[in-house]
């Protein structure tokens, strides 16, 4: 039974059906029981003005959820974990004002990054900035957005009136209710950072450490596998050790083995790898593998018999063969010019003995690993 009209009424839920329209083919019918009625109501509404319900997930869905999420990549640790506690609530909106802190390098980008990815995926409005200086521009805007994250925090503290302009955008967001993420790359104390927020008893502030330890391993591991490598053990550990648990660092060095190959798991390849690091980690620390690639060629040279001459071309053969060195490496640190150098690994060629090379290769990296054991 259909709803009955009067001649010239309408249907609440659809003024253009008056009584005796035909519904359209592609009509969507909606049903529902008549009060004191045998039968039931059905009242047709166009596709058009039909509303798609949102596909929000059931609880459940959530909670065991085994697609990946936006913190999937996120490798937690005991040193970052009150940390990745609260960028998690702050995501779900059970934190609105929330300050992360920590040195450089120790993964407060990476966090903030989740956190954007996630709120996007619930399709919640939010902004993203990793310069302080941008508070001072469309700050209207700033004040109104409904979630707000800001990278590199500490220098909106730089300066006496960047300092009040920060201020001025956090303490409107505070009085209108509109969730905001900082990240503060400093080594100062928690109760130092409130003192420079607004209100700063109403923020949850968590800092990060740098990882220490087997947790380093634990981070280039993580970080390899975004950056689809495959390394030996030991080599995570080398690289691990020098990095002293800073990401930039170890991102830096795993973008440079990515340019050359994406496999660095054989004895070979080992120690191309760290030729290839080894001008890296010279700009960045006190380590220079030229000292311990000399040191040992010269002690493999002498127990083969070797005078010092020839001991000096096994080394200079080994940092140019094994470890692929370039010729203005090895000429700077045996103070000689590159054309020097070309001839003589060229004699290093024809006088040294054949296998030395293997051999060398074989003890070093026996000795790699064992130094590295106990990273």
């Amino acid at each position: 039974m259909f709803l009955g009209l009067g001649s010239n009424a309408k249907s609440p839920l659809n003024p253009a059906l008056t009584k005796g329209t035909t519904p359209s083919k592609n009509a969507v019918p909606l049903v529902c029981d008549a009060h004191g009625c045998h039968g039931k109501i059905a009242m047709f509404l166009p596709p058009a003005e039909v509303e798609p319900r949102a596909a929000h997930p059931r609880f459940s869905q959530a909670v065991l959820a085994t697609t990946r999420t936006p913190f999937s990549t996120y490798r937690n640790l005991p040193s970052n974990a009150r940390a990745a506690e609260t960028a998690l609530l702050f995501s779900k909106g059970m934190v609105s004002f929330a300050a992360l802190v920590g040195p450089t390098g120790c993964g407060k980008t990476h966090l903030l990054n989740c956190v954007e990815a996630s709120l996007a995926a619930w399709g919640h409005e939010c902004m993203l900035l990793d310069d302080a200086s941008q508070l001072a521009h469309d700050h209207r805007r700033l004040e109104t957005i409904p979630f707000l994250i800001l990278d590199n925090g500490q220098d909106a503290w730089s300066g006496v009136r960047r300092s009040h302009q920060a201020r001025m955008v956090l303490h409107r967001r505070m009085r209108t209710g509109k969730a905001t993420l900082l990240a503060l790359g400093t080594t100062h104390s928690i109760r130092k950072i409130r003192t420079l927020l607004p209100a700063g008893q109403d923020w949850v502030v968590s800092s990060l450490t740098s990882p220490r330890g087997s947790e380093r391993v634990r981070v280039v591991e993580s970080m390899m596998q975004a950056h689809d490598l495959m390394l030996a053990p030991c080599l995570m550990g080398f690289i691990a050790d020098h990095s002293e648990g800073n990401g930039h660092q170890v991102d830096g060095a795993l973008n440079k083995l990515k340019a050359v190959g994406t496999r660095w798991n054989s004895p070979r390849r080992i120690m191309q790898a760290c030729g290839i690091l080894d001008p890296y980690w010279r700009n960045t620390s006190s380590y220079d593998l030229r000292d311990q690639v000399n040191t040992n060629a010269r002690r493999l040279a002498k127990a083969r018999g070797l005078d010092k001459d020839e001991q000096k071309l096994a080394s200079m053969l080994i940092m140019r063969k094994a470890f692929g060195l370039g010729e203005q490496d090895v000429a700077n640190y045996f103070r000689r010019n590159t054309g020097e150098i070309y001839v003589k690994c060229q004699e290093a060629l024809r006088v040294l003995p054949p296998d030395l090379v293997a051999e060398f290769t074989e003890m070093w990296i026996e000795e790699f690993e064992k130094s590295l054991s106990g990273v």
